[in-house]
């Protein structure tokens, strides 16, 4: 079953443009730590039934919308995606200020708290892989290899063990730091799926539906010979990073059709309107379709919820 016609499979990227460089720079610049949870507390729905395993993205055409995106939409509005590791990669080509990424299970958002870690600890994209991979850095490798050598190179080195296990409490510790309440039931959760990284490894992820591997998503094209991805460069992952660093991508729980989520995020949205944003301009988004996603029963509520959401202007 292909990406288009499952959960994350329905890569749902809705963009939100900026008409005005005075709207953009009134958005966050930063949140604190305190907001960042706040607001994946607050917005998020209970942990919702989803059928697949889904861990990484698993449509290798998922880069052939970004140039109309990107000629369609100025930097520096907002973004709301769903699903995994493909949203780091619109965010590289976009550039909005904030990003939301609402996905209808638990687990994506702890997996979307791993990555934050995981980014935070990492300077460059060899260690990014390393750490997420828990495999030792190749020496051949530089901070500006390109991201073909780079997949090269981890693609002969074996996991370790006790590399990942290290990594672990690091990733629990950084995330504890920040003031982020986990309870023991995230905690094995997170552990599973950061586990799930050092058994697959970087050519094949067959614990995720229909995943191609990390290494043909991370160097997939646009169909026209160009590589969007979030490791193709080190300026790529730089900006994600910064986002990170700063607390500008907030995982939320929540199903499209379902009562609170996406309904939140609208509010979040209609809030900053009104004490700072001045000038966001309509929403766009990909080909893919917008997650009718729901749970048993729940996606038929999707048209009510997404008119709810879309009734501020920021979402008209």
């Amino acid at each position: 079953m292909r990406l288009r016609t499952v959960l994350v499979i329905a890569t749902a990227v809705l963009v939100f443009g900026v008409t005005s460089f005075r709207g953009a720079d009134t958005l966050p610049t930063q949140l604190s730590d305190s907001d960042y949870w706040k607001l994946i507390a607050e917005l998020s729905e209970p942990d919702g039934h989803y059928p697949y395993t889904v861990i990484t993205s698993n449509e290798i055409a998922y880069q052939e919308v970004i140039p109309q995106l990107t000629k369609a939409i100025a930097p520096g509005g907002a973004y709301l995606g769903v699903g995994p590791e493909q949203n780091f990669t619109y965010i590289a080509a976009l550039r909005p200020k904030i990003a939301f990424i609402v996905d209808i299970r638990r687990n994506m958002m702890l997996e979307h708290l791993i990555y934050k870690a995981v980014f935070e600890m990492s300077a460059d994209r060899v260690e990014f892989v390393s750490n997420l991979f828990s495999r030792p850095g190749p020496a051949q490798l530089r901070a500006d290899s390109s991201v073909e050598a780079i997949f090269q190179a981890f693609a002969r080195v074996s996991g370790s063990s006790e590399l990942a296990e290290t990594h672990l409490k690091v990733i629990l510790a950084r995330l504890k730091a920040h003031g982020f309440v986990l309870s023991a039931s995230d905690e094995i959760r997170m552990r599973a799926i950061y586990l799930t990284f050092l058994r697959e490894g970087v050519v094949t992820f067959n614990s995720s539906i229909e995943s191609p591997g990390y290494t043909a998503l991370m160097l997939a094209s646009d169909g026209m010979g160009r590589n969007w991805s979030y490791l193709a460069s080190a300026e790529n992952y730089a900006r994600v990073r910064s986002m990170h660093q700063k607390n500008l991508i907030i995982p939320v729980v929540g199903d499209f059709g379902g009562p609170k989520a996406l309904r939140m995020v609208g509010s979040t949205f209609a809030i900053m309107e009104r004490s700072q944003v001045s000038s966001i301009c309509p929403m766009s988004k990909t080909t893919s379709t917008p997650c009718l996603k729901g749970t048993r029963g729940t996606s038929g509520r999707y048209p009510s919820t997404r008119r709810a959401c879309l009734s501020t202007r920021h979402f008209r």
